[in-house]
C-alpha cells in the first residue's frame, strides 16, 4: 500500500509540474507575441521547437522516479530510465548551448559526453539497486529472527 501511495504521489506531482510548465510556455508565447524582441522571439522559437524533447524528458524522469519508488526486483529498470532521461537532458542542454553560440566548441566531444554520462548513471544506478536489495534482505532477515525469538 505504501508503494502505491508513493507512485500516485510521484505521478501527481510530475503531472502538476508539467501542467505548470505548459502554462508558463503558453504565457511566454503570449508575451513574445505582444513584445517585439528579437532575442525573446528566438528563445521562444527554440523552446517551441524543443517541446517534444522536454515532454520525453519529463516522461522518462517520471518513469525513473516510479521505478525508484519500487522495491527489488521491480526497481531494476530505474537506472535505464534515469540514463535515458539524462540523455534527453543533455540533448536539450546542447540545443540551448547551440542557441547561445557555444555549441560548436562541444560538437567534437558531444558523443563522448553522451556515453560517459549514460555509463556513469547506469553504473551508479545499479549500485544503488544492489544496495537497496542488500538493505531489504538484511531487514527481512532481522524481522525473521525477531519472529523466531517471540
Amino acid at each position: 500500500m505504501g508503494q502505491l501511495r508513493r507512485i500516485w504521489s510521484i505521478v501527481l506531482s510530475k503531472l502538476v509540474g508539467f501542467l505548470i510548465f505548459l502554462a508558463v510556455v503558453l504565457l511566454i508565447n503570449l508575451v513574445s507575441y505582444l513584445i517585439e524582441n528579437e532575442f525573446l522571439s528566438a528563445a521562444v522559437k527554440i523552446l517551441n521547437s524543443s517541446i517534444w524533447i522536454i515532454v520525453l524528458l519529463a516522461m522518462f524522469f517520471m518513469l525513473a522516479d516510479i521505478f525508484w519508488a519500487l522495491d527489488f526486483p521491480f526497481n531494476l529498470p530505474a537506472p535505464i530510465f534515469s540514463a535515458a532521461s539524462s540523455l534527453f537532458l543533455i540533448s536539450f542542454i546542447f540545443l540551448l548551448l547551440g542557441f547561445l553560440g557555444a555549441g560548436e566548441m562541444l560538437q567534437a566531444v558531444e558523443f563522448l559526453i553522451y556515453i560517459i554520462v549514460a555509463a556513469i548513471i547506469l553504473i551508479t544506478g545499479y549500485i544503488k539497486v544492489y544496495r537497496s536489495y542488500k538493505r531489504g534482505k538484511r531487514a527481512r532477515v532481522h524481522q525473521e529472527s525477531k519472529k523466531r525469538v517471540h
